[in-house]
């Protein structure tokens, strides 16, 4: 594989309004790793894995509407309107699959719901203490009062509660609809302030359910993080990405 690196940074319109991105490509004939960002978080958080696979891998790198160096625009921020302007992203610049998506958080909802809707284009999943379609219903009801308050405040970066709900429903449709695609699921070991006793234990729940949604599905427990394992422990994302790539040559 040749190790001449190429770094496109620009925006491009989608539908009225333009989104920021970054392609750091090795050799176009590999795939293409898309980084998904949690609610309200720029690409930039990326950036430790980034640096760990750029030397095997094909990266995309973006900003969705309103966060980082991306246009707010009047579309609606739900997990459909993110998939499609990202397809539209890629297919504008040329920006070919197969695939691999790594979300975390919210960005997890996001990839389910792209893979769902581009099987095609997709050859495995990353998610990074993801995100459940449950959460709004099973455990944030056992936060403290305090804690709800600052859950439902959240969301103001990008969107508003009602799109984040939006989401949950998208992709609630999406179960068992990518049985056959690669799924590596990274949890948190570290139980974050704002949870309970009860609250993590749904969340290891949660994750553990991801393990249902494909018939090629790995679990592993970052045993040094808390939800930003990303951050924490970036070998473990570093480690499932070179996986799945080595799974497909």
């Amino acid at each position: 594989m040749s190790t001449n690196l190429e770094v496109i940074d620009k925006k491009v319109d989608v539908g009225g309004f333009k989104l920021n991105y970054s392609y750091h490509v090795i050799n176009k004939e590999s795939p293409t790793v898309i980084l998904e960002s949690g609610h309200g978080m720029s690409s930039e958080v990326w950036n430790e894995v980034k640096n760990g696979i750029s030397s095997f891998a094909n990266i995309f790198l973006y900003d969705r509407a309103g966060l980082g160096k991306s246009e707010l625009g009047n579309k609606p921020h739900h997990s459909n309107q993110v998939v499609e302007n990202l397809n539209t992203l890629l297919q504008k610049e040329n920006i070919k699959p197969p695939y691999i998506l790594v979300g975390h958080s919210l960005g997890g909802i996001h990839i389910r719901v792209f893979a769902h809707t581009y099987p095609e284009k997709v050859i495995g999943l990353v998610l990074v203490d993801s995100a459940h379609e449950e959460q709004d219903q099973k455990m944030v009801p056992y936060f403290s009062k305090e804690i709800q308050d600052i859950y439902y405040s959240q969301f103001v970066a990008e969107g508003t509660y009602e799109d984040f709900k939006d989401s949950l429903r998208q992709v609630r449709d999406t179960r068992n609809s990518f049985v056959d695609i690669p799924i590596h699921i990274l949890s948190a070991g570290v139980k974050d302030d704002y949870h309970n006793d009860k609250t993590y234990g749904l969340w290891l729940r949660f994750q553990k359910d991801f393990l249902s949604l494909s018939n090629h599905s790995k679990q592993v427990i970052a045993k040094k993080s808390n939800h930003f394992i990303h951050n924490k422990e970036p070998e473990l994302v570093i480690e499932s990405i070179k996986k799945i790539i080595n799974k497909n040559r």
